[in-house]
Order: structure tokens, then C-alpha cells, then sequence
């Protein structure tokens, strides 16, 4: 489990079985709850297979007083992040990558993130980082209101230009220094895209992926 606000978020086998299903109530939830100090409980499903990959994450049990729905917010290295919990999967494991961004020189510079999600690099690029402007594409609804949220909320809205739709379709051309592209397993349908991104002189591309060697 992990703690996201005030949000517990269990793994989908938890509390899941024929034993558990005639105690999955209210004061389970709640003992659980308190347990682990969080004011609200929710479950992670299945994820959506799609490449989209929006989260099936369900809301099992929320303490009197507690925010209603999944919306919740994460302070991370300094930045703060917004997401509905059951609509939006939040990457816990890029913290590194995102302090790094955050402490790269790009003083100046305009970015344009392929796969800006919630803005896990836009926004500390933006807010820490010193860059001048930003194109942030996403073409997950949810993730596109959780990123205008992000950047509004750490002050950098007026700086960054939010494109929903597929970056094949939506990116800009010849005005980037750097281009991320942040998409696991790989992004590799989405580089003719980030070379055509850059300015005619060159510039850095940010590929994040994971793969396989064979020696």
C-alpha cells in the first residue's frame, strides 16, 4: 500500500477472498483506516489495458469529514501533485527522475513533453529547473485536468501550454531544447515526433524505457 494525501491506496489483492467478503464493511475499513493514517481508502484494480492506461482504482470507505471521490494531492521534492486517485495512476518510483529534472540547467529553455501525464517533469522543469515555456501534450482526459490543476497550483500555468491528443497529431515542430518522453515500456513510436520537436540547431531528448539486452 502506499499513502497518497490522506489516501491509503491497497493493492488489488488485499482484503479480497471469500474470508474477507463478509467483513468488508465500514468498521473493517475504518480500523484499516486508522492504521495506517489515512482518511480515506481505495483499492487498485486491473489497469486499463489500453494504452491510455487510465486507472480502475475504487474508493472503498472514507472516515466522517474526509473528502469525497478520489481527488487527492502529493508533495514531492517540492512540487506539489493533484490527481484523482481512481481515474489517474500516480508514479511513485520516478521520484529520482523527478528530482533530477528539477535540478537540471534549463534556464531559459522551452520544453515540450510528449507524455506529460499529471506533470511529473513539466511542472519541476518549470518550477526549479529555470525553463521559460513548456508544451505539455496528453491525451488522457483525466491526467490533462490533473496536469492544468498541477501547473496553476505550483504557479507555473502562465508558462506552459497544455495540448490534449495524441503528440503524433498535437506537437509542436522546430522549438524545442529538450523533448521528453516519459512513456514506459518504451517511446519509441513518438521519436520522429521529438526530433521534429527540436529547433533546427539540435537540442536533448529525455527517453525514458525499459528494455531488454541480450548479449
Amino acid at each position: 500500500w502506499e499513502l497518497l494525501g490522506d489516501v491509503a491506496l491497497l493493492s488489488q489483492r488485499s482484503f479480497v477472498g471469500e474470508r474477507w467478503t463478509a467483513l468488508a464493511n465500514a468498521p473493517l475499513w475504518a480500523a484499516v483506516g486508522r492504521a495506517l493514517g489515512a482518511a480515506r481508502l481505495a483499492r487498485q484494480a486491473e489497469i486499463d489495458a489500453s494504452e491510455k492506461r487510465h486507472s480502475r482504482a475504487a474508493i472503498l470507505w472514507a472516515a466522517e469529514g474526509a473528502a469525497e471521490g478520489g481527488w487527492t494531492e502529493v508533495r514531492d521534492n517540492g512540487v506539489i501533485y493533484g490527481l484523482d486517485v481512481t481515474k489517474v495512476m500516480y508514479s511513485s518510483g520516478n521520484g529520482t527522475e523527478k528530482a533530477r529534472m528539477g535540478a537540471l540547467h534549463a534556464y531559459g529553455e522551452t520544453v515540450v513533453d510528449l507524455f506529460s501525464g499529471i506533470g511529473y517533469f513539466t511542472v519541476p522543469l518549470l518550477k526549479k529547473a529555470g525553463a521559460a515555456r513548456a508544451i505539455a501534450c496528453e491525451w488522457n482526459a483525466p491526467a490533462a485536468a490533473a496536469l492544468r490543476h498541477n501547473l496553476a497550483r505550483n504557479g507555473v500555468a502562465q508558462r506552459c501550454e497544455v495540448r490534449e491528443g495524441d503528440n503524433r497529431e498535437v506537437a509542436p515542430k522546430g522549438i524545442a531544447h529538450r523533448v521528453l518522453l516519459g512513456l514506459i515500456p518504451t517511446s519509441e513510436k513518438s521519436w520522429g515526433v521529438a526530433i521534429a520537436a527540436l529547433r533546427p540547431e539540435g537540442g536533448m531528448l529525455h527517453v525514458h524505457a525499459l528494455s531488454l539486452i541480450h548479449i
